[in-house]
């Protein structure tokens, strides 16, 4: 082979692309107003619809919906909490834990 033969051939040259083309464009969400993150975490206080926004919210990629699911959870553990602690209370106060363990908390002699 000659030399001519060697440079005469077609390079093959990568065009390089702009970055965006091979990114999975992101959908962008509308921001969240003060009024509409002031509805759900009021609605939050029912622990159940709380757990449910904050999930759906929690599973979104944008930061501040993230933030206001995570809020949202938060906020419903609060009151999910109080009742257990209500409970808790309510059954110790009547003697029903005691009916619980069997009766281990009465029989114990100080």
């Amino acid at each position: 082979m000659n030399e001519e033969n060697i440079t005469s051939e077609p390079v093959l040259q990568v065009k390089e692309e702009p970055q965006a083309i091979h990114n999975i464009e992101k959908k962008q969400l509308y921001p969240m107003g003060k009024g509409m993150k002031f509805i759900f975490y009021m609605l939050s206080f029912l622990i159940f619809p709380g757990i449910v926004f904050g999930a759906a919210f929690y599973s979104k990629d944008d930061p501040e919906y993230r933030n206001v699911g995570k809020n949202c959870i938060y906020i419903a553990l609060i009151p999910l909490l109080f009742y257990l602690f209500i409970i808790f209370i309510a059954l110790f106060s009547t003697g029903q834990v005691g009916d619980v363990f069997g009766d281990s908390i009465k029989d114990v002699a100080y």
